[in-house]
């Protein structure tokens, strides 16, 4: 079971200040935990009730209106730290969410720092899902991306807060949280759930079927955004590797394409995949059986690329035995 924890009010009935029995360092508007038993008693407790991961939220929030992690050096470190040492003990991973760039870093010397979020939050907004470029930083820092939430279905009524959203790309929303490696959590009403576009993402025990690394942007696709008259991709274009380990590590290839103005021939050597993918294979993923040569003769054509008809191409080099 996952835990989901916002930034910690300066009300919060754990510190000293209110009545409780720990430190906490108070700001105006939050607090930060200082005091080493009480991440070991919040950690253990909630075991008893089947925590396996613990989500850190608003790390930004607490961060930036806390003055004393501004001016105490060591701070900082001893929150996160004992945050993450309480989890070790406890057998627990973490999520950092709403994290700026110096909680990454720090998740480096933390191991049970697992995944970041590395998406805005789902409010089924239009963008939020284009996270090639954000999971680059989090893979490099050895955390596994998150997409946050999702719809499944375009349309759930009877939500006050959201009355007239409609979520109009269910399967790329889809197709994204699976290829981030983090976790695939589908957000949807009670009996709103697409039951047979979310179990593409795992197999029958809940497995989720992800690749080796996170999806994410191809440099070509980063180039023609920041030089527009640079010939690249006009949208986004991701890719990742899947390994198959045994006495010789086999790779295959992802490539996801969506969001494009218009068609892009993409070679084989400009993909970034290792160089035995210069010669391979190409199986579209709606239609595996229209398998394609991919190598410096044959380019793959990045053709009605949309967010609504999103391209997913599954890439095998020829292996000659």
């Amino acid at each position: 079971m996952g835990a989901h924890n916002r930034y910690w009010s300066v009300d919060n009935v754990y510190a000293q200040q209110n009545g409780g029995k720990y430190n906490f360092v108070m700001a105006p508007l939050v607090a930060v935990p200082n005091d080493t038993s009480f991440w070991y008693d919040l950690m253990k407790n909630a075991t008893s009730w089947g925590l396996k991961m613990y989500e850190q939220d608003w790390l930004n929030v607490e961060t930036l209106l806390s003055n004393d992690l501004a001016e105490d050096l060591s701070l900082g470190e001893r929150w996160l730290t004992e945050m993450g040492n309480a989890a070790e003990f406890n057998n627990i991973t973490i999520q950092y969410c709403m994290s700026l760039p110096r909680h990454g870093l720090m998740s480096t010397q933390i191991p049970v720092v697992t995944q970041a979020r590395a998406s805005e939050d789902y409010h089924v907004q239009e963008d939020q899902w284009k996270i090639g470029v954000s999971s680059m930083f989090a893979y490099a820092l050895g955390l596994a991306p998150s997409k946050d939430t999702f719809w499944t279905t375009t349309v759930q009524n009877g939500n006050p807060k959201y009355p007239k959203k409609q979520e109009l790309w269910p399967a790329l929303q889809t197709v994204v949280a699976t290829l981030s490696m983090g976790p695939v959590g589908p957000g949807d009403m009670i009996g709103a759930t697409n039951k047979d576009l979310l179990m593409r993402c795992c197999n029958m025990e809940g497995l989720i079927l992800k690749p080796s690394r996170p999806a994410t942007a191809m440099d070509l696709q980063i180039i023609k955004a920041a030089f527009p008259d640079f010939n690249g991709p006009d949208g986004q274009v991701w890719t990742s590797l899947s390994e198959i380990y045994g006495d010789k590590t086999t790779q295959f290839g992802i490539l996801l394409a969506a969001n494009m103005s218009k068609p892009y021939k993409l070679r084989a050597y400009q993909t970034e995949f290792p160089y035995q993918f210069y010669d391979s294979i190409v199986f579209p993923y709606n239609k595996p059986q229209a398998a394609m040569p991919f190598n410096g003769k044959y380019p793959l054509n990045l053709n009605g690329c949309t967010s609504d008809q999103f391209c997913l191409f599954y890439l095998s080099p020829i292996i000659i035995v």
